[in-house]
């Protein structure tokens, strides 16, 4: 959390805050290249799946009540945006789970609309699940603002290199 925190900070910042703190600097800047180097891999890694991200953000679904819905409206829509893959729906992997949705084997969407924070919980284990069966996996979480602790979930997830939530708003009723 420090080295994100400070990450947004200019090198000149940084080097003052540890010249008052009495934090050797080297020690520092390497973190923060640790983590910059992190976050260069993630992007590089995200960039071959450019096409499918920009889909699933471009989603705008009709009025839903359940995951289902939302995972049927996706399914259509990503079936109609990206006709030279291969798409299914509710795709079984070992273990007995199944993701929502799986392109090409290699990346498994799980798509929640989370009423509580437990909701978001789980999907944490889930996604810790699929990360070990698809190149990538894309969270999709319909929420809207609320009581939800969202952030600190998308953090969590988002710790592994091969995942990227995207977080969406809910049709309106």
């Amino acid at each position: 959390e420090k080295v994100e925190y400070l990450s947004f900070l200019d090198l000149d910042v940084i080097k003052n805050i540890c010249k008052k703190a009495k934090i050797p600097y080297s020690e520092v800047t390497e973190e923060l290249d640790k983590y910059a180097n992190k976050l260069e891999r993630k992007r590089k890694k995200l960039e071959k799946i450019k096409d499918v991200v920009e889909a699933i953000y471009s989603f705008q679904p009709i009025r839903e009540k359940k995951e289902r819905d939302l995972q049927q409206q996706l399914y259509q829509y990503l079936i109609a945006k990206l006709p030279r893959n291969k798409i299914e729906v509710e795709k079984s992997i070992s273990g007995g789970y199944k993701i929502d949705i799986s392109i090409n084997d290699k990346i498994g969407i799980e798509i929640k609309y989370p009423k509580s924070n437990s909701d978001l919980q789980r999907l944490v284990g889930q996604i810790s699940i699929y990360s070990k069966h698809f190149d990538y996996v894309l969270p999709v979480i319909f929420a809207k603002k609320g009581n939800l602790d969202l952030a600190n979930f998308i953090y969590e997830i988002e710790e592994n290199e091969n995942v990227k939530a995207i977080v969406k708003k809910p049709a309106e009723d």
